[in-house]
């Protein structure tokens, strides 16, 4: 293996070392061009509710705050607050749409996931509010229920079919919210609900009203996004190239370190072969004679030297160097030589 082969395999292995983490690196940033977009919010919400009286002569207040124990023949009416609200970490521009309903049901006594009957009731018609730049959702809804009027209606029923059962109003506010995209994709959608549960057919409110108001800190994810930039195509096209010199030079340098150690494999073996084939023509010396006003005879292989210590029965001088054997012959003003290259 000639000098040249060597230097280029240096070379290619230096380009190996350098371009290969340079080409990985641009290959992972190529790759960062996608992204999910994400909706960071803090959801709270309340309902509050007043239980009004009918004019009788043993309440002095006119209503009857939350969570108290209601005889039901005096209610007039109970007034409603709904209170739901949604925050963003960054403002946000968009659109909510909500109503409010009621559903009256009359239950089995002892199942209340199964009912006789039901009917659902159009409280609030539903609304739309546009929202721009806006870091909050504030929605305040009053409603007064005529609780008599859908107590009244079950009672009937309950009569009517002589029903052993349990009866209940839910008035319910449905939110539905649409954040826009920042990047153009598909609008965030999320869906909430705040409720009470009010028991109907009883002659007091014994079991407290039912209030679901969620809260909760969470965010919405979208899917994936993946930006448009030249930028990141040639860190992908110059990450692919680097990468793949690389790999080509690293592939160089092997084979030539395999042809390499191929080589050395041969000359050893050849090497050995002579000199335990031809030890006793053969004088192992650490430095050559001088040969310098000599006129030198190179010989092709070792058979040739042979030939000539056939005929002149001379010694042949051996010297290991640094990347050949030498093997030399001298009678008088000649000088026959054989070299024997390790990368050949």
């Amino acid at each position: 293996m000639n000098k040249k082969i060597k230097n280029i395999a240096v070379i290619l292995l230096l380009c190996y070392i350098i371009f290969l983490p340079i080409g990985a690196v641009l290959l992972k940033k190529s790759f960062k061009n996608s992204f999910i977009e994400t909706v960071n919010y803090k959801q709270t919400s309340d309902v509050d509710y007043k239980v009004y009286l009918k004019e009788n002569r043993f309440f002095e207040t006119p209503y009857l705050e939350k969570g108290k124990v209601y005889i039901t023949s005096l209610i007039d009416n109970i007034d409603v607050d709904l209170n739901y609200s949604i925050g963003f970490d960054l403002p946000k521009t968009g659109k909510y749409v909500y109503s409010v309903k009621g559903i009256i049901s009359a239950e089995l006594q002892n199942d209340k996931d199964n009912n006789y009957w039901q009917k659902e009731y159009e409280l609030l018609p539903e609304k739309t509010v546009d929202f721009n730049d806006s870091n909050i959702i504030d929605i305040k809804e009053n409603l007064k229920v005529d609780y008599q009027n859908y107590n009244d209606i079950l009672m009937e029923f309950k009569k009517q079919y002589s029903l052993s059962m349990n009866g209940s109003l839910k008035i319910f506010m449905t939110i539905k919210s649409y954040i826009n995209s920042e990047f153009g994709g598909e609008d965030f959608i999320k869906e909430d609900e705040v409720s009470l549960t009010i028991p109907l057919t009883k002659s007091t409110i014994e079991v407290p009203i039912e209030i679901d108001c969620p809260k909760k800190e969470d965010s919405l994810k979208s899917d994936k996004y993946y930006m448009r930039d030249n930028k990141y195509t040639i860190m992908r096209i110059g990450g692919y190239v680097l990468t793949v010199f690389a790999v080509i030079s690293y592939i160089f340098v092997i084979v030539v370190f395999i042809i390499k150690a191929k080589n050395q494999h041969e000359y050893i073996k050849k090497l050995s072969k002579i000199l335990k084939t031809y030890d006793s023509i053969i004088i192992t010396v650490k430095k050559m004679p001088s040969i310098k006003d000599l006129q030198i005879i190179e010989v092709k292989n070792f058979n040739e030297l042979l030939d000539a210590h056939s005929e002149l029965r001379l010694p042949i001088n051996y010297c290991d160097e640094k990347d050949k054997a030498t093997f030399l012959m001298i009678s008088d003003k000649i000088a026959w030589r054989y070299t024997l290259m390790k990368d050949r």
